[in-house]
């Protein structure tokens, strides 16, 4: 049987973290392939609204992502932004070919929005590959 194991950016806060962590990873990475293959690139951000009975993710490509939710910042604001500075493969260090993707969680109810990249590795059982 394969394990797959979700990995957080450097410097993720623990709150951001444990929010994460309660998302179900298969989830997390069947909405990402999903998007990989609508979109056409692996430079994806995945957006849950947490705390809500809201089913499932809204995916998009970073690029649009970034024009929609920050069209009121200045280039220089945008810059120093996590998710508009780089693509989630670059923040991780990760290979193109390995999943990684910015999680936003939008906690509505305490006016917060939260983020970060979330990388995946698939570890092969030895057993299922003999």
């Amino acid at each position: 049987m394969n394990k797959t194991e979700l990995i957080f950016a450097h410097g993720t806060s623990p709150n951001m973290r444990k929010v994460a962590e309660s998302l179900p990873p298969y989830d997390l990475l069947k909405a990402y392939r999903e998007a990989t293959r609508t979109f056409n690139t692996t430079d994806i951000v995945l957006v849950v609204a947490a705390g809500e009975n809201v089913e499932g993710f809204q995916a998009f490509p970073r690029s649009a992502y970034i024009e929609q939710a920050f069209r009121r910042w200045t280039e220089q604001q945008r810059s120093v932004h996590p998710i508009a500075k780089d693509p989630a493969h670059k923040r991780m260090q990760m290979p193109a070919d390995s999943p990684a993707f910015w999680l936003v969680v939008e906690m509505h109810e305490q006016g917060i929005i939260g983020c970060c990249a979330i990388g995946a590795y698939l570890q092969r059982d030895a057993a299922a590959l003999s």
